[in-house]
């Protein structure tokens, strides 16, 4: 009889702590990750913010540059003999070979040529939010071999191809040591060349530009034989083209990279009857972007997608202090120490914009455990109970800042971090026999009667006595 009243008691009171604790705190859980991704909706305004702040700033200082190697334009008047068919004043019909005049456009690449890039790297603000923008120093040098002229020269032009003029500042160009005057047309810069010069075997070239840019800055080392460098003050380029640097180096202020070229792995001739724009559209381009490592907002989506991690740290933490320590908590220092993780991700993102993510990440986080550290001493008696709530929660949140700092390993981390939070859990409750949990050293019944005597002391006597009336 006893036995069959013990087993209901256990039953009853496993079924008591599912209720009363179990899922009021997967339902308080779940609302604080619902209020988690309400700030995964903050974030994405203001990333859509900075998107737009961006754009304008591209705008005002300079779209993104693409250049080519200079080619040698060159137009000759040709004459042919052709067979006319005539008509005379009999009617009758009759041949006759005439002397035509015709126009051959002719388009030369460069032989050999040495291009390198410098770009000055500075960061222009639009409110709160910041883009790079760079200014370029090209020097492009090389030489041109001049073909056999068939016919009478009647155009000699340098042309130095550039997808966008807008930010075109300081341009010199020398043919043979000669200074030329510079012009620009649709498809960038263009220096008429004389005549006389074209009696040498080769045109020598050298040009200097001084050009802004965003974003990106990509060029074509095109000719038979191409050299392209590209340095700047840029810890995080991102190399893109058609063809990653044959050599490169990046620190945490400089980078450089270098690419080589033949005409040998193009479909392109020395000489062909190309246009210059055709030529421009159908360059492979090498280059550089300028990226920012880990964007913030990216950065700010990472916390917030761990943001349940943290709730799921901070409840099985203070659940484990009731059901080991003995400590008993309310389900409101649940849902209170949980608002507090919601309102530590809003400290972030708002912050962040005004003294960078490290800085507001750490202030925010430490202001996080001071708070939650004084609050539990409220309730928690134990002082080292309450410094391995702050333990857990700071690790916690170091763990998740190094996976949202990661560029490269974040996915790798964030499972590795997840592994490693499973294990401890599991390790700390291996010998936990969870049928026999009891909340506090407080059984199930004692804690409801002790409940019950404090609302109505009259009720509580009422159902002592009929205990009492049932015991054996």
């Amino acid at each position: 009889m006893q036995t069959t009243k013990r087993k209901k008691r256990n039953l009853g009171f496993r079924k008591s702590i599912i209720v009363t604790k179990v899922l009021p705190l997967s339902v308080l859980a779940v609302m604080c990750w619902v209020a988690t991704c309400s700030v995964g909706g903050v974030v994405s305004d203001r990333s859509e913010q900075a998107t737009y702040a961006e754009q304008r700033i591209k705008e005002s200082w300079a779209p993104v540059l693409n250049g080519m190697n200079p080619v040698l334009v060159l137009g000759e008047r040709r004459t042919r003999e052709i067979e006319k068919t005539l008509k005379n004043e009999k009617g009758k019909f009759y041949t006759e070979r005439q002397e035509e005049v015709y126009v051959v456009d002719s388009t030369l690449l460069s032989h050999v040529a040495d291009t390198q890039i410098i770009i000055d790297v500075e960061k222009r603000q639009l409110g709160l939010f910041l883009q790079p923008v760079y200014t370029a120093q090209i020097n492009v040098t090389g030489e041109i071999e001049m073909p056999d002229i068939e016919g009478e020269l009647y155009k000699l032009k340098l042309h130095l191809p550039l997808s966008s003029i807008e930010g075109l500042q300081i341009a010199n160009v020398a043919v043979n040591n000669n200074s030329m005057s510079v012009a620009t047309d649709a498809v960038g810069l263009v220096s008429d060349i004389t005549f006389e010069e074209a009696r040498h075997k080769t045109i020598e070239y050298a040009i200097s530009l001084v050009v802004r840019g965003s974003e990106r800055i990509a060029w074509d080392p095109i000719g038979k034989e191409g050299q392209l460098e590209i340095s700047g003050n840029w810890p995080h380029p991102s190399f893109a083209g058609q063809g990653l640097p044959s050599s490169r180096k990046v620190t945490s202020e400089l980078f450089s990279a270098s690419w080589q070229s033949s005409i040998l792995s193009t479909t392109l001739q020395m000489k062909s009857e190309m246009s210059v724009a055709t030529l421009l559209s159908s360059s492979r381009m090498f280059g550089v972007g300028l990226q920012n490592g880990v964007d913030v907002y990216t950065k700010f989506y990472r916390v917030v997608e761990y943001g349940i991690l943290l709730i799921l740290v901070l409840f099985c933490t203070l659940f484990g202090f009731e059901v080991v320590m003995k400590e008993r908590l309310h389900l409101m220092n649940y849902l209170l120490m949980g608002v507090s993780l919601v309102v530590f991700l809003l400290l972030v993102v708002s912050c962040s914009e005004h003294v960078g993510f490290t800085t507001a990440y750490g202030g925010a986080a430490f202001a996080l455990c001071a708070l939650n550290g004084f609050y539990a001493s409220g309730f928690i008696e134990q002082r080292r109970n309450r410094f391995g709530l702050i333990v857990a929660l700071g690790g916690s949140m170091a763990a998740i800042f190094g996976v949202v700092n990661s560029e490269d390993h974040a996915l790798l981390s964030g499972s590795l971090l997840l592994f490693a939070l499973l294990s401890v859990v599991m390790i700390a409750t291996r010998k936990l026999k969870w049928d026999e949990l009891a909340i506090a050293g407080v059984s199930d019944e004692a804690h409801n009667g002790l409940v019950t005597s404090v609302a109505m002391p009259g009720l509580a006597l009422d159902a002592s006595k009929t205990r009492l009336e049932e015991s054996p």
